[in-house]
């Protein structure tokens, strides 16, 4: 059976959901515990990549090659570890492959039929260069598509409460993960996929 990944890798932490047919939607576990995993990696002297909680205790060790945030270094291209600059395509595409690889191991390794990624309304097309990169480093399977995180929030609140949100609409959309924001997109047509330019971000403090 087909399915379909969507992958929100955020500043703090990721997070991912898979749909199966049309309308059964689940959150993907990337733990034993939780279906949230650090965005933190952990790059070693050979410069091999690891991702999670694992980059997190490799950290108490070796501080040197630890990335707390990688995402926030997306402006600038690449992150400074062990005194070099790495792609920070590449410490991206190491947590988009973690998650993908345990997606993989709940559909017998049948790749998706697509990926979501999710990204920030504001990010620019340099920014967005670098999250196709990363999707591309990460071999993630199926037709990789882009979308910001308040448009897919706002469209996933209006399918699962069957809400209809029409032209000139404006929807807030609250995002906690750090920093933490506030979205508002104002609708050129019905449906949150079709929110217009208009955007207004602030940091909540």
């Amino acid at each position: 059976m087909s399915w379909v990944l969507a992958v929100d890798f955020g500043t703090s932490n990721t997070s991912a959901a898979h749909r199966i047919g049309p309308d059964r939607v689940e959150s993907l576990p990337l733990s034993h515990t939780s279906n949230l995993m650090p965005s933190a990696v952990y790059v070693d002297p050979a410069q091999s990549i690891t991702t999670g909680e694992v980059a997190i205790n490799q950290a108490t060790v070796d501080p040197a090659g630890f990335v707390a945030f990688p995402k926030a270094h997306v402006a600038v291209g690449s992150v400074m570890v062990r005194g070099q600059d790495i792609p920070v395509a590449a410490t991206i595409a190491a947590v988009l492959r973690t998650v993908y690889n345990q997606a993989l191991s709940r559909h017998n390794h049948q790749p998706p039929s697509e990926v979501v990624l999710t990204h920030p309304e504001a990010w620019s097309q340099r920014e967005l260069a670098v999250l196709r990169e990363a999707a591309s480093l990460a071999g993630l399977g199926g037709s990789v598509s882009l979308i910001s995180e308040p448009r897919a929030a706002a469209f996933y609140y209006s399918r699962q409460h069957d809400a209809k949100i029409v032209k000139g609409s404006t929807i807030a959309v609250f995002d906690g993960d750090s920093p933490w924001v506030v979205d508002t997109l104002t609708l050129a047509h019905t449906g949150p996929e079709n929110a217009g330019h208009h955007h207004d971000e602030e940091e909540v403090l």
